[in-house]
């Protein structure tokens, strides 16, 4: 998603399903998630849609976060409370993943 925004000092961070953008509002993200576009259809495609703007980095990480259980999460219903053990071992496993691609144990 390129829109020139680049150019006046913007930054932008792009994964397999997210894009975050700084928005310019100090130190704050747009957040754009992967959607299917025509689910099903001849013309089926995949998109980036707006999540939110404004937000924390913070908040965008946990939205991924959610994005990723949703999308693993299909199987689940009816379980009552095994369904919410299920939830949240994807949500830490998917917490895990992402922030294991930081490195932070080397303060700058």
């Amino acid at each position: 998603m390129n829109t020139g925004e680049e150019s006046k000092g913007y930054i932008q961070i792009q994964g397999p399903e997210y894009i975050l953008r700084s928005s310019g509002l100090g130190f704050s993200w747009d957040l754009y998630l992967l959607k299917v576009i025509n689910k099903g259809k001849e013309n089926q495609k995949y998109e980036f849609k707006p999540a939110g703007f404004g937000f924390r980095f913070e908040t965008c990480i946990k939205h991924i976060i959610n994005y990723r259980v949703k999308s693993r999460s299909k199987s689940l219903g009816k379980g009552g409370d095994e369904d919410i053990k299920k939830l949240m071992k994807m949500w830490m496993e998917e917490k895990t993943k992402l922030l294991s691609i930081l490195d932070l144990s080397n303060d700058e």
